[in-house]
């Protein structure tokens, strides 16, 4: 690092300081940090306050032109992007190190948003050369304008020159492959349709599977998070219902009859589903035992291989529960193909 970078990092954390102190008395945070290193960003100064549920981020900039006023504000726009991005990890982070009240935190996570305040802390000695500046690119910033505030400062001193509006933003968990698994089984299951009916199983952080207590696990509903394709960014997730009864060595009449009644009943249902609704899809003979097996099931497609958010959650939580709602009336009625009343 050459010595003018250093000397303006100097500078800066002189500015930072005065703020830091001002977050604590004026405003009454209950925690401060400068230097707050989160996902790939440091912010200079981040306080919180309990009273308020809020957030205090200051961003100083040891600045006299136009030029630099407008990189620093645009470096706080880009903190809310992020935090909006991963809201989830920036509120584990702080926890952590702000150690701030689990049960505070809390009200963020089940809110799905944060609320906080965005500052620029600028030179007191360059107040009068500045003023015209920070007008200009408020005008230039449009609606960003009425939530970024404006400090001066020095040593034991700083000046509010504009004290922005409470920006709420909205946040969106993320989850990698085993969390998004474990999401999936627990909102499936405490749904009061199949709470105490379908048990889940969840195999190598790759699928999800529900069947019956005390029923067949070769009948049951499956979400599959599908091997990667290299061309492709995000990862393919199929959400389905699968009959895997029998192999070519078995010679079970019994068997080979339920198989059959279990393949019309899916297609069927298929039939009845596509005239309203083109994305379903069946398989009549997949996998490692061909004619054997068949699934009825939807696919969608994840923005990463490797992280998901609650948007594709959603997304196959309906189709898993549409899948059921369609299915297992229909598989009542049909005894699961069974002839007896037993497994």
């Amino acid at each position: 690092m050459n010595r003018k970078k250093k000397k303006e990092q100097k500078e800066e954390k002189s500015l930072n300081k005065p703020v830091a102190i001002y977050f604590k008395r004026k405003i009454k945070c209950n925690s401060v940090q400068t230097e707050f290193k989160f996902s790939n960003i440091r912010l200079d100064v981040l306080g919180y306050n309990s009273d308020e549920k809020c957030f205090y981020i200051c961003e100083g900039k040891n600045v006299r032109s136009i030029s630099g006023l407008g990189h620093a504000i645009g470096q706080l726009i880009s903190y809310m992007s992020l935090i909006q991005n991963d809201g989830f990890y920036f509120l584990q982070v702080v926890n952590y190190f702000l150690k701030v009240n689990l049960n505070q935190l809390q009200f963020f996570f089940e809110k799905r948003s944060i609320k906080a305040k965005f500052y620029v802390v600028l030179p007191l000695e360059f107040k009068t050369q500045l003023e015209h500046s920070i007008e200009i690119v408020k005008e230039n910033i449009g609606d960003f304008a009425r939530y970024i505030g404006i400090f001066f400062a020095r040593k034991g001193k700083v000046i509010m020159y504009y004290d922005p509006l409470v920006k709420e933003i909205s946040i969106e968990r993320k989850y990698n492959t085993e969390e998004f698994l474990n999401e999936i089984s627990e909102k499936f299951l405490t749904q009061e349709k199949v709470e105490n009916y379908l048990e889940a199983k969840i195999e190598q952080n790759r699928s999800v599977k529900f069947k019956r207590i005390k029923g067949n696990p070769c009948l049951h509903y499956e979400v599959w998070l599908k091997s990667a394709n290299k061309k492709e960014s995000g990862r393919k997730i199929e959400i389905g219902f699968h009959i895997e009864l029998g192999n070519p060595k078995q010679k079970d009449r019994s068997l080979r009859k339920r198989r059959n009644i279990l393949k019309r009943l899916i297609n069927k249902i298929y039939k009845l589903q596509y005239k309203n609704d083109k994305s379903i899809l069946i398989n009549k003979k997949w996998g490692k035992r061909g004619k054997y097996w068949a699934k009825l099931y939807y696919e969608t497609m994840s923005k990463k291989r490797n992280e998901f958010d609650e948007s594709e959650l959603k997304i196959v939580l309906t189709k898993l529960n549409l899948l059921f709602q369609n299915l297992n009336c229909e598989l009542e009625k049909a005894n699961w193909g069974r002839s007896h009343e037993y497994e």
